[in-house]
């Protein structure tokens, strides 16, 4: 059991089934969680956190073949907020990077 938000809103999940990554987030909320998904315990190992400045309303995955594999970026979306929807893009953290 993990204590991850205090906020009244529900936590929907966004999961992307190619990297067995789960995104946490609420209508209203600020962070983005981030959680890889395993089979062994613990289950859900925790993965960066997206904190945005502002409240979102919402989010929306992109597929696969909008990634930029030479940043090695593995999922894309786009985030609502009152007044703009903005992109949102993550990483897994290399070294060294090809290009």
């Amino acid at each position: 059991m993990i204590s991850l938000d205090v906020s009244p809103a529900l936590l929907i999940p966004y999961y992307d089934e190619d990297s067995s990554t789960i995104f946490l987030t609420g209508k209203g909320d600020t962070t983005i969680y981030a959680y890889e998904v395993t089979e062994d315990a613990p289950y859900l190992c925790p993965l960066s956190h997206h904190r945005c400045l502002s409240i979102h309303q919402g989010l929306s995955s992109l597929t696969k073949n909008k990634c930029d594999v030479s940043i090695v970026e593995f999922s894309k979306c786009y985030r609502l907020t009152n007044n703009s929807i903005e992109p949102l893009s993550f990483t897994v953290p290399r070294l060294k990077v090809r290009i």
